[in-house]
Order: structure tokens, then sequence, then C-alpha cells
């Protein structure tokens, strides 16, 4: 059975803005926000960010879930009234993985090798900025 692994990003962290640009760039996902237009070759350009929602991501044969969601109520600040915004990001892993990994070396080797616990792939999907 696949079980999802949740990592949850500050919302006004620069890895939160990376990440929703970044996602934004996938053909599945379909609703945008624009916060800034940008010059990129002497032409005007959308800096296009995704919307609130959840997008679903197929990265390298991996699932993955953006969820961002505006959470409750407007508050009041020096500045102007804001509303608090969630940034989760999930991906299945494989609870069988170990023992998946065991198998795989007795067959192979009989060597007694260091495994795993588990994969976490929405890390390391976010290094590879612009790279599907």
């Amino acid at each position: 059975m696949q079980k999802f692994v949740e990592i949850v990003i500050p919302y006004k962290s620069h890895l939160a803005s990376l990440i929703k640009l970044y996602t934004a760039s996938f053909p599945s996902i379909t609703k945008f926000s624009c916060d800034s237009i940008t010059t990129y070759n002497s032409k005007d350009v959308l800096e296009l960010e995704i919307d609130f929602g959840i997008h679903n991501l197929d990265y390298k044969n991996d699932y993955i879930i953006i969820d961002y969601q505006e959470v409750g109520s407007s508050v009041g600040t020096y500045y102007s009234a804001e509303k608090m915004e969630k940034l989760i990001i999930k991906t299945e892993y494989d609870n069988n993985y170990k023992e998946k990994k065991c198998n795989k070396n007795k067959k192979t080797k009989n060597k007694s090798v260091k495994i795993k616990e588990r994969q976490w792939k929405p890390i390391q999907t976010m290094r590879n900025i612009g790279k599907h």
C-alpha cells in the first residue's frame, strides 16, 4: 500500500516562491496567478505562479501533489488585510522499500548493505529547478 509524505513549506519563504514558479512550468498546470512582468530577450514576459488549489504533477514517474491554499479569515496588518497561506508538497513513498531492497540484494549479492528506510523524493526534485 502506498503512503504519502507531506512537507509543509512556509508560505512567505523564498523556497515557496521557487516551488510556485517551478510548478507553473509543468504542462498539467492550467490555473495560474500572475504578480509581475519581467523583460526577457527584449520581450515582456508574465511571471506565472500556481494559483490556489491542488495541482498534480508527474515528475520522472513520481507522483507529486502540490496543495496551495488560503487558510482562515483575513487579518488586518499595518500594510493591508492578509490571509494566511499554506503550501504542502505530498509524494508517495513505498512502505515496502526496505523489504524489496533486501530481496534485490539477496538475489544479486550476499553482502550486507546499509538500507535506506524511505526515499524522500520531493527534496530531490526541487534541486533540479528547470529540468523536467
